[in-house]
């Protein structure tokens, strides 16, 4: 088929590589100058699909669901879904947790088949400060086991022997592992995804913002150059099918075809800084990914550099921290890694990315003829990208899709 895909975000990327797998003929449409320049650029990027599933009482606030912090004046799909959240949540955690280990499962094949060199770290710690907290790892941990989830107990001397520079003078009880855990920089995965999908024949047009969609069995793009050479012109051009994955500028696209999704925008920001070189520098730098539960933020490393992301919220959008948002992220920083990276030379970023109050994508035909969604991944870009891909690629080719997508239907959010 000719499939249009609309957004080259990480999402946007992913959904093009698996279409051009599958033998389509795949176009992208990007409004920007670049790829991955929106909510891709430097999340967290941390793939950890036990985290996901966990209840809400034990883990980072930015991974979860986000109906027991609702404020009450938000609209009326989120106060319905925070009124009877218990049963749904659990749902949506299994399901969060399943598509992120499809995720990594995808991501792992990817890598291997295309010899990508991805910029990342594996296996992830989080600690546990206090021994009062040590029931709930456990409880976790032994809940995790129970479908098949690998995670280990350690103790506080076990933990240092993965991450030998953590500050021998931070409080700690003992971590839990994930040794099959993954981070990954989200804008240079999505630059390596791009290049797989081109060989494969996929196009991008950068600097075309898409201005409107026709439905149809023949589904039409209208697509305005900004810029460039050899772009397509305003005319409408006809697909077998179009793929929605702009994020947050999805919304122009699809409210004048009666298609409003009741998202909000959750904002995150992130720091990220060179590390220290030098033979005894490396006794002092991270190795993996750790997850810091009473901060709400995730520290990883990236090759020859470190990330430290912060919770996400709701709320205004913001093009720069704010001193307020950064500070936090580098002072545990030093805390964790006393020393470790150049903060001088740091980079500061904040993103925003859509989510539903489930903490669920939405998935599948829009419900208008021709026009499929892929979006509202939140936090989660990382972690479910390649699966939302595959699972639809799957069901764009008529197949059994690997994992049940009822929960994923963008029907569910009217």
């Amino acid at each position: 088929m000719q499939i249009a895909v609309i957004g080259a975000g990480l999402v946007g990327v992913s959904t093009a590589l698996e279409l051009s797998r599958d033998g389509h003929e795949v176009s992208v449409f990007e409004r920007g100058a670049s790829i991955a320049t929106g909510g891709s650029f430097a999340p967290h990027g941390a793939i950890v699909p036990g985290l996901l599933q966990g209840p809400p009482a034990w883990g980072l606030r930015l991974c979860g669901p986000l109906a027991s912090t609702l404020p009450v004046h938000w609209p009326g799909q989120w106060r319905r879904w925070r009124a009877d959240h218990s049963e749904r949540a659990a749902s949506a955690r299994m399901m969060a947790g399943d598509l992120a280990r499809l995720g990594l499962r995808q991501l792992t094949a990817t890598t291997e088949a295309e010899q990508l060199e991805i910029e990342g770290s594996r296996g992830a710690l989080m600690m546990v400060r206090r021994q009062a907290d040590w029931a709930r790892a456990q409880a976790l941990a032994e809940s995790l086991s129970t479908i098949g989830e690998r995670v280990e107990l350690l103790s506080a001397d076990g933990a240092r022997l993965i991450e030998p520079a953590l500050n021998g003078e931070a409080a700690l009880a003992g971590a839990l592992h994930w040794p099959l855990a993954l981070s990954t920089n989200c804008r240079q995965l999505a630059q390596s995804l791009k290049s797989a999908s081109q060989r494969l024949g996929a196009r991008y047009f950068l600097l075309n913002a898409v201005q409107a969609l026709r439905p149809g069995t023949r589904p039409a793009v209208f697509a305005l150059p900004t810029g460039g050479d050899g772009l397509p012109g305003a005319a409408p051009q006809e697909f077998d099918a179009v793929v929605v994955c702009a994020a947050a500028d999805s919304a122009a696209l699809l409210r004048p075809l009666g298609i409003r999704l009741p998202w909000q925008a959750i904002h995150s920001c992130s720091v990220t800084a060179p590390l220290r070189d030098g033979d005894e520098a490396d006794q002092q730098l991270p190795r993996g990914i750790l997850l810091d539960p009473d901060r709400h933020l995730v520290i990883s490393r990236l090759g020859q550099r470190v990330r430290v992301a912060g919770r996400a919220r709701p709320g205004p959008p913001r093009q720069v921290p704010s001193s307020s948002d950064v500070a936090p992220l580098y002072a545990a920083l030093d805390d964790w890694f006393p020393g470790a990276a150049r903060q001088a030379r740091a980079q500061a970023w904040a993103g925003a990315q859509p989510a539903f109050a489930d903490a669920l994508p939405a998935l599948g035909p829009s419900g208008v003829p021709g026009i499929w969604l892929n979006l509202g991944h939140g936090a989660h870009g990382a972690a479910w990208a390649g699966a939302t891909a595959r699972l639809l690629a799957e069901r764009l080719a008529g197949k059994t899709p690997s994992l049940d997508m009822t929960s994923l239907d963008p029907q569910r959010l009217r």
